[in-house]
């Protein structure tokens, strides 16, 4: 798993459960070229190809349509597999030695919820015998599996990486944005929130919520329809609740006291955004803010287009 910039611009993928969402921003993001392909239920679920042969199709017309042969694209991990976690290793192990030392150590120091990860990392500082690192890490068959896929339709797949830093490269890139900056980020698509803690620039807290509501919401090539909005919006409720608890944990767990959040960025696709967005800025304190790129441009695009400003 690569999460340094690559030396060219490239194309990103975001690919869920029910949906392949395509970015470009070689025209720049005044005018990015972005597209999006609902995929039928029952291709992929929870992260995991399960029927190869009809995504293989899907992908394959979607490299097609958007002429992505050939072409360098970056892709995300689903969401509901990746671990970010702060993690102390002996000051003597060398840069050189990182990556050998954490496989090293997994299963004895560093415990992780699956086995074989694809893993990165970076290096956050040094107190007085060790080093502090982030260390992201995903199983390596599911990332696998994607960069297989894609490969076999014809584009050459050169990173997997995170929605939460794809979309923070984009913020990145938009505007100044300050080392002290602590931010939680909230990316709320149809089936799930990913809730995402930076601190100076860096992820260090991250967790995915489920906030599926059987029947209430309905997936169809001609884009997505609301059946049940008061089921959805008890299922927002708890989102609310858990958020709440987070930010309580950051402060006074993480932080011990000295920390606090300053500001959500809200993100994702569900069409009930914004009725969250009033929520929050209702509920707490601090504001709720968002990019504005293009009038035409929707959030739902902001990581895919994160991941294709990689090298600009």
């Amino acid at each position: 798993m690569k999460f340094l910039l690559p030396t060219k611009k490239t194309i990103g993928l975001e690919i869920k459960d029910y949906v392949i969402r395509y970015a470009d921003s070689k025209k720049g993001l005044a005018a990015p070229l972005v597209d999006e392909v609902y995929l039928p239920k029952g291709i992929i679920e929870q992260g995991v190809i399960v029927d190869p042969q009809a995504f293989e199709v899907i992908l394959r017309n979607c490299v097609n349509k958007w002429g992505l042969k050939n072409k360098l694209v970056h892709f995300l991990v689903p969401d509901l597999y990746v671990v970010v976690r702060k993690q102390w290793i002996p000051s003597d192990v060398t840069d050189e030695e990182i990556r050998g030392y954490i496989f090293f150590e997994l299963g004895r120091t560093i415990h992780l919820p699956f086995d074989q990860p694809t893993i990165d990392y970076v290096v956050l500082g040094e107190k007085e015998d060790k080093r502090e690192i982030l260390l992201f890490a995903a199983p390596e068959d599911v990332v696998v599996s994607y960069a297989e896929m894609l490969k076999r339709v014809k584009v050459k797949p050169i990173s997997a990486d995170l929605s939460s830093l794809a979309f923070f490269s984009l913020y990145r890139y938009m505007q100044q944005v300050t080392k002290e900056e602590e931010m939680l980020l909230v990316k709320l698509d149809l089936f799930d929130a990913n809730l995402t803690i930076f601190q100076d620039g860096a992820p260090v807290f991250m967790q995915t919520q489920n906030v599926m509501v059987e029947g209430a919401i309905e997936v169809a090539d001609e884009g997505v329809f609301v059946h049940d909005r008061t089921a959805i919006m008890l299922q927002i409720d708890e989102l609310l609740e858990e958020i709440d608890r987070i930010l309580h944990f950051y402060q006074y767990s993480f932080g011990q006291g000295s920390r606090e959040i300053q500001k959500i960025m809200l993100i994702g696709d569900h069409p009930l955004r914004q009725e969250l967005q009033s929520i929050i800025e209702s509920r707490f304190s601090f504001p709720v803010e968002h990019l504005d790129i293009t009038d035409e441009l929707s959030p739902k695009y902001y990581p895919a287009l994160g991941l294709s400003l990689k090298g600009v």
